[in-house]
């Protein structure tokens, strides 16, 4: 079965199934992986911190921080070892002609970075990274065998 990660989601799951995110600009999709257990979480992240969010009810798929946060704990739970973790990062586009100011970043360059941040702090290596760029892209991580198809807009599909 194919499970579905929408915008500002995470999600687990496990061999035979795959997590699937579409509509990948700026944001990224953050995949960690237990490839003993064959047992993953997906993020779908828009926003590197949920430092100055105060709604009431946080999206915790929104943010890198507790995006990552809520997967590892979910992964663990489940039966996974952290100490096999593994992640691949998508994403972190920037889809639009102008620049930002001269002190920050673009947000999707932000995004990759508080990931890469955020999977560091847990020690969890980054095997994969196919992010920048100006296309936005759709990902399917597949549980069974922990690979990955990138269909990149105007530049077809790849599986890594």
């Amino acid at each position: 079965m194919v499970i579905k990660v929408m915008m500002a989601e995470w999600k687990t799951a496990r061999a035979p199934d795959s997590l699937k995110t579409s509509g990948l600009g700026s944001c990224v999709a953050v995949i960690i992986y237990d490839p003993f257990m064959k047992m993953a979480g997906m993020g779908h992240v828009m926003l590197p911190s949920s430092e100055m969010d105060r709604s009431p009810s946080l999206k915790t798929g929104k943010y890198a921080d507790t995006a990552i946060f809520s997967i590892v704990e979910a992964l663990r739970i489940a039966g996974a070892n952290s100490s096999r973790f593994i992640a691949k990062l998508v994403g972190g586009a920037q889809m639009f002609g102008f620049k930002s100011s001269a002190h920050l970043p673009p947000i999707g360059t932000r995004n990759v970075e508080a990931c890469l941040r955020g999977l560091k702090a847990y020690n969890i290596p980054v095997v994969l990274q196919e992010t920048g760029g100006t296309n936005g892209r759709t990902v399917e991580f597949f549980c069974e065998d922990g690979t990955i198809s990138i269909r990149t807009v105007n530049q077809g599909v790849k599986v890594v």
